[in-house]
């Protein structure tokens, strides 16, 4: 089955929370190296990893298995023993990650952001 693809070019850029205050992520960055997807995330000051959190790539996602526009993707970080998955989704012009925090130890936590482009 030969691998169709997918358009992100209206991820491309930073992307800013609309809510100041957030204790999660602050920003990030979606852009494409060679057709490669790539992701930065920056965490809040009160975040469990304030600052940069690092470049990673994902795998654009479709609303058809035929390809087409990206409709959103899912990222992985594993930042001072928290592994963090973040399912990302684009609805009304904004992108919305719904992050699963996962801890080596204690509890794990859910939050839902949304951010605007810049």
């Amino acid at each position: 089955m030969t691998k169709t693809k997918v358009d992100i070019s209206k991820f491309l850029g930073r992307w800013v929370n609309t809510y100041k205050e957030t204790k999660g992520i602050a920003s990030f960055e979606i852009s494409s190296q060679d057709d490669v997807p790539k992701f930065r995330a920056f965490g809040s000051q009160t975040s469990h990893a304030p600052g940069d959190w690092g470049e990673v790539e994902f795998v654009p996602l479709a609303a058809s298995p035929d390809g087409g526009v990206a409709k959103g993707f899912h990222i992985t970080y594993e930042i001072n023993q928290i592994k963090s998955l973040l399912a990302v989704n684009e609805n009304k012009g904004l992108l919305i990650i719904a992050s699963y925090f996962l801890p080596s130890e204690g509890n794990g936590y859910f939050s839902r952001e949304f951010f605007f482009i810049e």
